[in-house]
């Protein structure tokens, strides 16, 4: 049990580390062009998928990466 605490602290502390980061330059990280928003890695295994508005950042997918890509729906 406390290795999943500890794997849960490090993903919680890399998430809020490229919170901050978005938070700063919301075009910091790469935009697929196909799914028009923007994605980043957070650990080997998730993938964030978020997307720019003019006022606010929409968080739009935590992706596990080993999952079929062609069953992903952003919205």
């Amino acid at each position: 049990m406390i290795g999943m605490k500890k794997v849960a602290q490090e993903f919680t502390f890399e998430m809020e580390r490229i919170l901050n980061i978005i938070s700063i330059n919301p075009k910091a990280f790469q935009k697929n062009k196909k799914l028009k928003c923007h994605l980043v890695p957070i650990t080997k295994h998730i993938t964030l998928f978020y997307d720019v508005k003019i006022k606010e950042i929409e968080l739009l997918r935590f992706w596990n990466n080993y999952q079929n890509p062609r069953k992903m729906k952003l919205k």
